[in-house]
């Protein structure tokens, strides 16, 4: 369970601190005590920071639009491919939190601010790699179908 856990990237499950989970099983409990090493490489919250974040913007969902639950690579299609992710929102573009990914894909952003455009360009400038969709920043919030991004990259 631990395994699944991991590897969906839910770093804030604590079955291996929880003793209540393996209290009365004493298999478990012996295991435990024979993997003592591996328990402390796995540590309580401490993951390593994984190399690619996931643009999904909150704003996008509460206005209704389905796009980021369709292209969302983070419910499933890193995971089946070995790889971890983190969440990123539009405020983190452009700053430490999104600086810290080498790879930021989006799933879904359809509307941007220009300010929040312009985050996303420090990101790429600062050489951040973003991966935009189909359909990244079609809108801005005063007009639709504006394009920005497509517009400061030249296309």
């Amino acid at each position: 369970m631990a395994t699944f856990y991991l590897m969906y990237g839910n770093d804030a499950t604590d079955l291996v601190f929880g003793v209540g989970h393996y209290r009365d099983r004493p298999e478990v409990a012996a295991w435990f005590d024979e993997n003592l090493e591996l328990i402390r490489c796995t540590g309580k919250m401490a993951l390593p920071t994984p190399p690619i974040g996931v643009l999904r913007s909150s704003r996008t969902t509460r206005m209704g639009f389905a796009e980021p639950w369709n292209w969302d690579v983070a419910r499933g299609p890193l995971q089946g491919a070995g790889r971890n992710f983190g969440y990123l929102e539009l405020a983190d573009m452009g700053g430490a939190s999104a600086a810290q990914y080498p790879v930021v894909m989006d799933c879904g952003t359809v509307q941007m601010t220009t300010d929040e455009v312009e985050g996303v360009l420090r990101y790429v400038r600062a050489g951040g790699v973003f991966v935009a969709q189909h359909h990244t920043a079609q809108h801005l919030p005063e007009r639709a179908d504006a394009w920005p991004l497509a517009g400061a990259v030249g296309l």
